[in-house]
């Protein structure tokens, strides 16, 4: 797995997310950026649309990085859909268990 640094502005949102992210969300991920580091990267499709990582996203416009780490993978559509519902499911769940 290569990480690549890019230009925050090259990043897109999946526009079909049926997620709603919460401003409390990107909030706690924006304090956990700056107490511990951008540690995590976005993992983007070829075309830099974001797969997985739209909150720590949109955490790092808010605090007005110009650059983010990325992971870049090659997505089937059909599979790149069923990854995001995928992660909605299991962040619905895990909601009761963690603070985040």
């Amino acid at each position: 797995m290569k990480v690549e640094e890019v230009d925050i502005d090259l990043i897109k949102p999946y526009k079909n997310n049926p997620r709603e992210i919460p401003m409390e969300s990107v909030q706690k991920v924006m304090n956990s950026i700056r107490e511990f580091g951008n540690n995590q990267p976005i993992v983007v499709d070829n075309d830099n649309v974001i797969v997985v990582g739209h909150t720590r996203w949109k955490a790092l416009k808010q605090l007005g990085k110009a650059k983010v780490f990325v992971v870049k993978k090659e997505f089937q559509k059909v599979k790149l859909w069923l990854i995001v519902l995928w992660i909605i499911v299991v962040a619905r769940n895990l909601n009761g268990l963690i603070n985040y």
